[in-house]
């Protein structure tokens, strides 16, 4: 699988813009609020580019919370690939 860069993905960035208030999210309310339908690749990748998504399932719902991002180092490499 190749994974996108978040710097590059306007759909990683919008999946991160629901998770940067570090509160848990549901899948179906990324996929409203971040306008994407496969929330599990979206996460999947996001882990790739080094940011720490936890994840746990209550019922019959998934939900994920951001726990730390990438050093600045990494996200400064991500923007200079822009």
């Amino acid at each position: 699988m190749h994974n996108a860069l978040a710097a590059r993905s306007k759909r990683l960035y919008r999946v991160l813009g629901v998770l940067r208030d570090r509160k848990p999210h549901s899948t179906m309310e990324i996929q409203r609020m971040a306008l994407v339908c496969a929330v599990g690749t979206c996460v999947s990748e996001l882990r790739a580019c080094g940011y720490q998504i936890a994840c746990h399932r209550e019922g019959d719902a998934w939900w994920y919370t951001l726990t730390s991002e990438p050093e600045e180092k990494g996200r400064a490499k991500e923007r200079a690939a822009r």
